[in-house]
């Protein structure tokens, strides 16, 4: 996938990483509040099953949750959450 710039925000690729939880592949990401790229400790939510995740220092993926999330950010990561919940049918 070639990296592509969005109005909103920053639309790539990324390093091949599976999620830990469901090993979907995760290869894209999307960041919709800038044009940076994703960088270690920085958060994401896993299109496959939900879980919150977090970038490693090899930008690879590890479990997070919504409590280590910052305040400011916490309530439109777990719209994501449900939004991806509901896109994947799960409860």
């Amino acid at each position: 996938m070639k990296t592509k710039f969005i109005p909103d925000g920053y639309m790539g690729e990324m390093p091949a990483a599976f999620c830990p939880s469901c090993f979907k592949l995760l290869n894209g990401v999307t960041n919709m509040e800038g044009q940076e790229k994703p960088k270690p400790g920085d958060c994401t939510v896993c299109m496959g099953c939900a879980s919150v995740l977090r970038f490693t220092e090899d930008m690879q993926l590890e479990m997070s949750s919504l409590m280590e999330i910052p305040v400011e950010y916490r309530f439109n990561f777990a719209k994501m959450v449900a939004a991806v919940k509901q896109i994947a049918g799960i409860r």
